[in-house]
């Protein structure tokens, strides 16, 4: 993957796979595990084989960051780690932008305030290494949908930009869900800003947290 943002993450969510629940004459919403999302029809669902490399990239780079920055057992990255991968895809010319759902199961309890203290540490490992960029905004904490999340936003060395936003429910509480954006560069993230702003602004939890 150009963006090669597996080798900083350790996170991710599940979700189903279905078909559009409903569709107007510019957008479709689909239903994905615990998420609801409308998406432009520009948009069209990544094929197998490319989610299935995504995860693996996602259980080798997560191993090399857990070694290389020591905050996790590398051990604990594996095939079960990541049960499911969905996700849609933009193309723009020769530019392109994935939009993927997936998870990351944990063996202890996901705690936020825990995950924004040791993800902030990566993104200052990844930008005091050179493998992340100074312009990266971090890690910031927010509400989708009445959904406490943690939202990371960063830059890579070779031009990328990824923002992966991470959903917290007491119903899961050993499940991370997560939505992600993940652009070819940054410009191509500038171009469609407004529309992925509306998508996010879209999204529904049909599980949310105990009151």
């Amino acid at each position: 993957m150009k963006t090669k943002i597996g080798t900083i993450l350790l996170l991710s969510c599940v979700s189903m796979v279905t078909m559009p629940t409903q569709s107007r004459s510019e957008e479709a919403q689909y239903r994905e595990g615990i998420f609801q999302v409308s998406l432009p029809q520009t948009w069209t669902r990544m094929p197998g084989p490319m989610l299935d490399e995504m995860r693996k990239t996602m259980i080798t780079g997560g191993k090399e960051l857990a070694t290389a920055s020591r905050s996790a057992d590398p051990n604990d990255m594996n095939q079960a780690t990541i049960p499911f991968v969905s996700g849609f895809q933009l193309q723009d010319g020769s530019k392109r932008i994935l939009l993927p759902l997936l998870g990351v199961a944990s063996p202890i309890v996901m705690d936020r305030e825990e995950m924004f203290k040791t993800n902030s540490e990566r993104v200052k490992w990844g930008t005091d290494t050179g493998r992340l960029k100074k312009t990266s905004k971090g890690v910031s904490r927010l509400t989708i949908d009445g959904v406490p999340c943690l939202l990371m936003d960063i830059e890579t060395d070779a031009g990328g930009r990824m923002q992966m936003y991470s959903f917290f429910l007491a119903d899961y509480p050993k499940m991370t869900y997560s939505l992600q954006v993940i652009c070819d560069d940054v410009g191509i993230c500038n171009k469609h800003d407004a529309e992925l702003t509306s998508i996010v602004k879209s999204i529904k939890v049909l599980r949310k947290a105990k009151n």
